[in-house]
C-alpha cells in the first residue's frame, strides 16, 4: 500500500467525485422508499391512537356526568334534575332525520338529529343500536365539547333480565309532565359514540354501559327550615324589564349521611332586574364550621342608583354558629343547652331610609303616587303604634328569642338543632324552625290616602321537631296577619250626593288571619263596594287578595319525619298601574311564607 504521506497534496484535497455523490443518493433514496412509509404510517396511527384515546376520555366524562345524575326526580320539582329529562325527555321525533353516511366514515353529527326513535324506524345510523331508543347530539364546540369531537348518546329502556331487552316506552310518555314521566323500567341502557375529526374525516368510537336508578341512603339526621318575609313583583313600562323584590330570606340545612353537614343562605334584602341585574343587602352562604360574633352590615341600597326603583334601608346578620361536630348538625345554636341566638336577617331601624320602597316608573291609576309598595318606621298618615308594636312582640312568633338583633321591620330568623341521647336537654332530638315577620306594609298610597289603600302586617312561624328514643314527630305552625283597607266616608250630601271633596277617610280592618282562621275574612269584602274617594273605589285599583286558612297550611307527621310548610299569609295582586293596555304593571305581593323538615333515624 503506498504511503499516504507521500500522497500528492492535490490529490488528498480533491472531495469526493460526482460518481461517489451519485451512487450515495441513489443509496439514500432506496433507503428512504424503503423506510418512509413505514414512518408516515406510525405517525398516522400514533395520531389515530392519540385521537381514539381523546375521544374515549370525552365519553367518559359525559357518562359519568350522566351516571352522577338522580335517574328520576318528580315534573314538580323543575326541569333538567334528572337522567330522563336530558338523555330520554319524550317520544317526539327528530326535527330532521339523520344523514349519516358510511360505518366507518360517518358524517359530522348535528343537534337537530335529537329525538326520539321508534323501533320500526329506520332513520339511524350504523353505529347505533337496534330497538327504541331517543338520541341525544353534542355538537362539535357545544357543552365545552372541543370543536373536532361530537357525541352522539342512543338511550334505550332495557329489562334486568340477561341477556337485557330494550323496551318502548308508552306513546304519550313525557319526562316533563306529571303521570306521564314513569319509565317502563328503572334502568337504561347507553351505546355512546364519540365522533373524532381526522384530516377531514369523521371516525366514529362507540362504547355501551348500563345506568340503574339507586336507593338513596336513608340519612341519619336531615333538617331544613326557612323563610321568606315579603316578596313583591311587577314590570316597567311595556312589560319590557320585569321587576321583582324579597325582602328577608333565609335558607337553612343539615344532614348526616356518610358525613355530617350543616349550611346557611341569608339574604337580608335583594331586588332584580331582566335588564339591570340584581342587587343584595346584607347576604350570606356558608357552611359549617362558622362562627361570626359581631354584626355584618351593608348599608343603604338601591337596585338602580337613585332609588328610581327599588331601594332598602341598612341590613343586617346577626352573630351566630354553625356546626356539624358529632354528628349533630346545628344552626344558630351557641352551645348546650338552649337556644341562645337564632341565624337571622334584619332589616333594622336607621334615622335616614327605613324599611323598603317599590317603584316601578310613571302610572296612571287615578291617585297614585310613584311608590307602589313601602314600608317605613314612621308613616306620613296613621297610628305609629301599629308600627311598633310588632318590633316589640314579633319575637313572640320567631323561633328563638335573639339577644344581639336590634328592633327590625323585615325579619327572617331560624335554627336548627340536633342533640345525642346524652344531652342534658331534649336528648337524642332533632328540631328545626323558620319564621318570617314585617312591621306595617303600605300597599298603593293615593292622595287620598298616603298611607296606602291596603296596610298590612304578617308573622309566621313554622316548627318541626322529633324528639326522644320513640322518635316522635311533631310540627307547629304559628302565624298572624292584620290587613286593613282605607274607606271613604261622605261628609256632606245634597239630594243625596256626596259633594266631592268633603269625605273623611279611615282604616277599617278586614280580618285577622291566624291558624284558627278556617274561612277566608278577605274574601267577605268585595273592593268593588267599598269607595276610596270621591270617584273611585277599591276594586279600581285590587284585582284580587286572599289571606290564608287553616286548611293551606300543609303538615305531614308520620313515622319518624315531621314536614310543614307555611304559605304566604296574605297574597294580593293590583290592577295594572298603567291601565288595561299595559297588563304586566300589574303588582303582585307575598308575605310570611314559612317552612321546616325534620327526620330522625337514629
Amino acid at each position: 500500500m503506498r504511503d499516504l504521506a507521500v500522497v500528492p497534496k492535490r490529490w488528498r484535497d480533491r472531495g469526493f467525485s460526482t460518481l461517489e455523490i451519485i451512487v450515495a443518493i441513489t443509496i439514500l433514496g432506496v433507503l428512504l422508499a424503503a423506510v418512509g412509509p413505514q414512518f408516515v404510517n406510525s405517525q398516522r396511527a400514533s395520531n389515530r391512537a392519540k385521537l381514539i384515546g381523546q375521544a374515549k376520555g370525552v365519553l367518559q366524562g359525559q357518562l359519568d356526568a350522566m351516571r352522577a345524575l338522580p335517574f328520576r326526580v318528580a315534573p314538580a320539582a323543575g326541569d333538567y334534575l334528572d337522567v330522563l329529562d336530558t338523555y330520554y325527555r319524550n317520544t317526539t321525533t327528530a326535527a330532521a332525520a339523520p344523514v349519516c353516511g358510511p360505518v366507518d366514515a360517518p358524517n359530522k353529527p348535528l343537534a337537530s338529529w335529537t329525538g326520539y326513535v321508534p323501533a320500526a324506524s329506520s332513520a339511524r345510523c350504523g353505529y347505533e343500536p337496534a330497538g327504541a331508543f331517543y338520541r341525544y347530539v353534542i355538537a362539535p364546540g357545544t357543552s365545552s365539547l372541543p370543536a373536532n369531537f361530537a357525541i352522539v348518546l342512543n338511550t334505550q329502556f332495557v329489562s334486568a333480565t340477561t341477556p337485557s331487552a330494550v323496551l318502548a316506552p308508552v306513546a304519550t310518555y313525557n319526562s316533563q309532565i306529571a303521570g306521564r314521566d314513569r319509565s317502563p323500567v328503572q334502568q337504561v341502557g347507553v351505546t355512546a359514540t364519540a365522533m373524532y375529526s381526522d384530516h377531514g374525516a369523521w371516525k366514529p368510537v362507540t362504547v355501551y354501559t348500563q345506568i340503574a336508578a339507586q336507593t338513596p341512603a336513608v340519612p341519619q339526621i336531615k333538617l331544613a327550615a326557612g323563610a321568606t318575609a315579603v316578596q313583591v313583583g311587577s314590570a316597567a313600562a311595556g312589560g319590557a324589564e320585569a321587576l321583582t323584590m324579597t325582602g328577608g330570606q333565609m335558607e337553612l340545612t343539615g344532614s348526616v349521611f356518610n358525613t355530617s353537614e350543616a349550611k346557611a343562605s341569608l339574604t337580608s334584602m335583594s331586588a332584580a332586574s331582566s335588564t339591570a341585574g340584581r342587587q343584595s343587602g346584607a347576604a350570606l352562604a356558608v357552611s359549617a364550621p362558622y362562627t361570626n360574633i359581631v354584626n355584618l352590615n351593608a348599608g343603604q341600597g338601591d337596585l338602580v342608583s337613585g332609588c328610581s326603583s327599588i331601594c332598602w334601608g341598612a341590613s343586617v346578620l346577626t352573630p351566630f354558629v354553625l356546626s356539624a361536630d358529632n354528628g349533630l348538625p346545628r344552626a344558630g345554636v351557641a352551645g348546650i343547652p338552649g337556644l341562645i341566638n337564632p341565624v337571622q336577617t334584619l332589616l333594622p331601624d336607621n334615622v335616614t331610609r327605613d324599611g323598603f320602597r317599590f317603584r316601578t316608573g310613571s302610572v296612571t291609576l287615578p291617585g297614585l303616587s310613584q311608590e307602589l309598595v313601602t314600608l317605613d318606621a314612621t308613616p306620613p298618615v296613621g297610628e305609629l303604634l301599629t308600627d311598633l308594636v310588632p318590633s316589640l312582640v314579633g319575637g313572640l312568633y320567631q323561633c328563638a328569642p335573639s339577644l344581639t338583633g336590634p328592633l327590625s321591620h323585615v325579619t327572617a330568623s331560624g335554627y336548627l338543632n340536633s342533640t345525642d341521647e346524652t344531652a342534658a336537654t331534649g336528648p337524642l332530638s332533632v328540631d328545626a324552625c323558620g319564621a318570617a315577620g314585617t312591621n306595617v306594609i303600605r300597599v298603593l298610597p293615593t292622595a287620598t290616602a298616603p298611607d296606602g289603600l291596603i296596610r298590612l302586617t304578617v308573622r309566621s312561624s313554622a316548627r318541626c321537631q322529633v324528639s326522644g328514643a320513640a322518635h316522635t314527630p311533631s310540627a307547629t305552625a304559628d302565624y298572624r296577619a292584620e290587613v286593613e283597607y282605607w274607606k271613604w266616608t261622605p261628609s256632606i250630601l245634597f239630594l243625596g250626593i256626596p259633594l266631592l271633596g268633603t269625605g273623611v277617610g279611615q282604616y277599617v280592618s278586614a280580618g285577622v288571619i291566624t291558624p284558627a282562621t278556617a274561612t277566608d275574612p278577605l274574601a267577605a269584602v268585595n273592593p268593588a263596594l267599598v269607595p276610596v274617594s270621591d270617584t273611585n273605589n277599591l276594586g279600581d285599583y285590587l284585582e284580587s287578595w286572599a289571606g290564608l286558612t287553616s286548611a293551606g297550611v300543609q303538615k305531614s307527621v308520620t313515622g319518624r319525619i315531621a314536614s310543614l310548610a307555611v304559605p304566604a299569609v296574605v297574597t294580593l295582586q293590583t290592577k295594572p298601574v298603567r291601565g288595561a293596555g299595559d297588563p304586566a304593571s300589574a303588582v303582585s305581593l307575598a308575605v310570611g311564607t314559612a317552612n321546616c323538615y325534620a327526620e330522625d333515624n337514629r
